[in-house]
């Protein structure tokens, strides 16, 4: 679920302020709205930019992970690592 909200977050924000489809409900589902603003945004060539987002988003996480319970920092490093 987590990583479908990310990936529809990541989606929303490449959307140019709902020029290319209405924005999605981060709601963690992958269903045919979803899949469809993905290919629309990987038939645009934006391929490489839609997984800069993801990165971009994912450290968002993990560093409110942190902020919420400093006790997580020790995970950080190989979170990262999966980035």
């Amino acid at each position: 679920v987590r990583a479908a909200s990310i990936l529809q977050e990541s989606l929303n924000n490449m959307n140019r302020n709902e020029r290319l489809f209405e924005d999605l409900d981060v709601d963690g589902w992958l269903g045919e709205v979803s899949l469809s603003a993905l290919e629309i945004i990987l038939r645009r060539g934006e391929k490489r930019q839609l997984l800069k987002v993801l990165n971009g988003e994912q450290y968002g996480l993990y560093k409110s992970i942190i902020n919420n319970d400093p006790r997580q920092e020790n995970n950080f490093v190989g979170w990262m690592k999966r980035v």
